[in-house]
């Protein structure tokens, strides 16, 4: 389950104005896949990521209070089953989640591994540099901003300085591959792929903008152009996970899902767009809650 964070609805696909070359991954694999024309997802980060994980309406798990934030002292109440524990009863799944958790780390309690996840590489908060992963940097303020890069529990130091879009497909590769290799290789598994792009602060490697620039120099906006950038690596780190899918020999046997988590934030420091949709991430009109997904 792929979920993108802050991907508008004319962010991605065929049908987007400006960004439908950035996604040829996605755009395959809805070809040859299920579009979800009317899938909606909550308003914001938090409730909608509770949504998924536990099955139920935010204000049937009491996390329809917007989001957590990086001093928030509470989370997903650990009284709700979530999927990778009912995956675990139900087949003896093997559960991983890479990227953005954001459900709660002020107890050990509410952390991943607490709530039914086998491994977790990636973060806590609402957001990350992409380059030195500090929490919610803008918007932390000193000294409560934190290096927020996990291995399971311990600080991944070592990741300091490699962009975030790198990062996590190279952990989602890896686990693919060591499935396929070790002695659980015969047993299921889930991998929640929820990688931090396209939100804001919207930071791109310099060499992207001359790899790429047959696509993104037809993007005026600089702004703009910066979230197509963004908006390739992510297609770019699903493309990577399919070929190890692949590789694996889990493919045929794979269902993938993909889809964001809200609406697009059309601010300056994050340059999403909604279109023709009303509203905006953090609304309840459609621009706010209905976005792209797609079943292959």
């Amino acid at each position: 389950f792929v979920l993108i964070d802050d991907q508008g609805f004319n962010d991605v696909g065929t049908t987007s104005t400006d960004l439908s070359e950035c996604t040829p991954t996605i755009n395959a694999l809805g070809d040859d896949g299920v579009r979800l024309g009317l899938y909606y997802g909550q308003s914001l980060c938090t409730p909608s990521r509770a949504a998924f994980l536990t099955g139920k309406y935010p204000v049937n798990a009491g996390m329809q209070h917007s989001m957590i934030s990086v001093l928030s002292p509470w989370g997903l109440p650990v009284e709700h089953t979530l999927l990778p524990t009912y995956l675990k009863r139900a087949g003896n799944y093997h559960t991983h989640i890479v990227g953005k958790w954001h459900l709660g780390h002020f107890a050990a309690q509410h952390l991943p591994l607490a709530r039914g996840f086998d491994t977790h590489f990636g973060y806590y908060s609402g957001f990350e540099s992409y380059f030195s992963h500090i929490g919610e940097i803008g918007s932390c303020a000193s000294p409560n901003c934190y290096y927020d890069l996990r291995r399971q529990v311990t600080p991944a130091a070592d990741a300091e300085g490699t962009h975030a879009a790198y990062l996590f497909p190279g952990e989602a590769v890896s686990i693919l591959e060591g499935h396929a290799r070790g002695t659980g290789r015969n047993s299921p598994f889930f991998l929640y792929f929820a990688i931090p792009n396209v939100h804001a602060p919207v930071m791109v490697p310099d060499h992207l903008y001359v790899e790429h620039a047959a696509v993104l120099d037809k993007i005026e906006n600089s702004e703009r152009k910066a979230f197509a950038a963004l908006t390739i690596l992510a297609d770019e780190a699903i493309n990577n996970v399919t070929e190890a899918l692949r590789s694996s020999g889990a493919y045929d046997n794979a269902v993938i899902v993909i889809a964001s988590d809200n609406g697009g934030n059309p601010n300056i420091e994050g340059s999403g767009s909604n279109y023709p949709l009303r509203g905006m991430k953090g609304d309840l009109w459609e621009g706010g809650i209905r976005v792209h997904a797609l079943v292959h």
